[in-house]
């Protein structure tokens, strides 16, 4: 794109050609050449649009166009403002590998709801983790999903036959009455909360229940930005992406150790 004097912009013609509208065209104050001189004046078609082909030149006027721009900003802006850009929810979703006590391997399935705290023109720039929906297979038959409102999953695990799962995070808006969303009360210092699965359902237990051998988070802590996650989204999230996740992104000290409560 390149400017002449008078106030014009000069718009070149794309290789396959293309049709431009005669409203908007005028409104712009748009003309073209066909090749050589241009006219300011624009010559209806059948299709009440021009053919631009390779080689055409289009140029705006600025002074015509400006008002428009100013306004279309300032509509803009009232929109995101009141209505929004972005929808006030979003999810993403990914599987996980997960590294048990016992050595075994297994993959889960995650599905994250963020929320957007107000209208803004930027897509995450102030975004907060709601719900974390936790799917896994405890026993190669029945696949199980359960809703965590306000909880994410820090730690999976699997102690004589009995599945175990430690969830940081805390309840917000009431959600701890919505039904199957009770995990109990807070007992230890660090915002942790243990369930157990049983009956085929996940439900609270005292984490001084949790097994002893279970010492430490094993799965992925979503610290960082949300633009940093966009890239897991829809993947799969091996042992190898947790541990250059966790270079980047340190446990802090309240997340090193799953803490059960002084007695």
């Amino acid at each position: 794109m390149s400017t002449f004097p008078g106030c014009w912009t000069v718009i070149p013609i794309p290789t396959n050609g293309c049709w431009l509208p005669l409203f908007p065209a005028a409104t712009l104050g748009i003309g073209w050449d066909g090749h050589t001189c241009l006219a300011r004046n624009i010559v209806p078609s059948t299709k009440n649009c021009l053919f631009l082909k390779e080689g055409d030149v289009v140029r705006v006027s600025v002074g015509k166009f400006l008002p428009l721009l100013l306004m279309s900003v300032v509509a803009l802006m009232v929109f995101a403002k009141t209505v929004g850009l972005y929808p006030r929810y979003f999810y993403l979703e990914w599987d996980e590998e997960v590294r048990l006590h016992d050595g075994r391997l297994i993959v889960v399935h995650l599905k994250r709801r963020y929320e957007r705290l107000g209208k803004q023109f930027l897509p995450y720039s102030s975004v907060v983790r709601r719900d974390t929906e936790f799917g896994f297979n405890p026993d190669n038959k029945n696949y199980n999903v359960q809703l965590f409102r306000g909880f994410s999953p820090m730690f999976l695990g699997c102690y004589d036959n009995v599945w175990y799962m430690v969830l940081y995070g805390g309840y917000y808006s009431g959600s701890r009455n919505l039904p199957g969303q009770d995990w109990g009360e807070l007992e230890g210092p660090y915002g942790q909360w243990a369930v157990m699965f049983e009956g085929g359902r996940w439900r609270p237990i005292s984490m001084t229940r949790l097994p002893s051998v279970f010492q430490e988070p094993n799965m992925l802590l979503t610290y960082g930005e949300v633009e940093e996650l966009l890239g897991f989204d829809g993947g799969v999230i091996s042992l190898e992406d947790k541990r250059s996740w966790l270079k980047k992104h340190p446990l802090v000290y309240s997340d090193v150790k799953l803490t059960r409560p002084n007695l």
